[in-house]
């Protein structure tokens, strides 16, 4: 069996912590004891944090970045998340229709069932459609298995009913990750994806997206959008823009 990174840190924890408490008999140091009990505990909780939140950690559970899904070979992948948006996922997929480009998008159960036609659109599109849970719950890290796996299943028969096909992917909320969410996946057998690029849309001018994508730019990438934002009336139209010129630099430097 191969563990993953947070199990063999979990064990070598133990063996650290039970390292330190011999020690610290034989030493008779209860100094010792207690750094040692901090150290460990602290090496462990930087490395659960790094897990958590990094979106190049592989820490809990493997995860599909631009090298993974094309397979070391050159490519860009489009991802949207949050929606669909009434007004502005239409108008995204208009641009990628028009530029001949397939993508990604993370749909909330929420907004799929208000808008199943979009749905629908993006299916008959050939877009990728990608679980993004049923509410977006931005405390993802501190549920239960059962509220985690509800949230995800709920989404799966939305979209299934609408399209009927089962997604194959799912994009964690924020993109945090734990043990609880990998268990859950895991068990149904659902493919996580990242992110290479994150263009930090979602309170950005168009200037400051544009800034982000041409300094991070790289092939292969998944570049992460918003095509909506959950508890937010925020304008997508910068999104929208960049996205444009986003396409129109990358046919420049002949990545797609």
């Amino acid at each position: 069996m191969i563990l993953s990174k947070y199990q063999l840190v979990t064990i070598l924890s133990l063996i650290g912590l039970t390292i330190v408490i011999v020690l610290s008999f034989v030493l008779h140091s209860y100094l010792f004891l207690i750094w040692g009990v901090i150290l460990v505990f602290g090496f462990r909780t930087i490395l659960y944090m790094y897990g958590m939140f990094s979106a190049r950690s592989n820490f809990f559970f493997k995860t599909v970045k631009g090298k993974e899904f094309f397979n070391n070979q050159k490519g860009i992948l489009f991802r949207f998340d949050d929606g669909p948006h009434p007004l502005y996922t239409p108008q995204i997929l208009d641009i990628l229709k028009s530029e001949g480009i397939q993508a990604l998008f993370a749909v909330t159960g929420n907004s799929a069932e208000k808008y199943p036609e979009i749905v629908q659109r993006m299916y008959r599109e050939n877009h990728i459609i990608a679980n993004h849970t049923y509410s977006h719950p931005c405390n993802i890290l501190f549920l239960h298995y059962k509220r985690i796996r509800d949230e995800i299943v709920r989404t799966n028969q939305i979209i299934q009913n609408i399209t009927g096909v089962e997604p194959r992917y799912f994009c964690s909320p924020i993109g945090h990750k734990n043990q609880i969410i990998g268990k859950v996946i895991k068990d149904l057998g659902l493919i996580p994806v990242m992110w290479d690029i994150r263009t930090w849309d979602t309170h950005a001018s168009y200037e400051q997206i544009m800034a982000v994508i041409k300094k991070k730019l790289k092939s292969p990438a998944i570049i992460m959008f918003h095509d909506s934002i959950i508890h937010s009336k925020n304008d997508r139209e910068p999104t929208v823009r960049a996205l444009r010129e986003t396409i129109r630099i990358l046919k420049e430097q002949k990545y797609l």
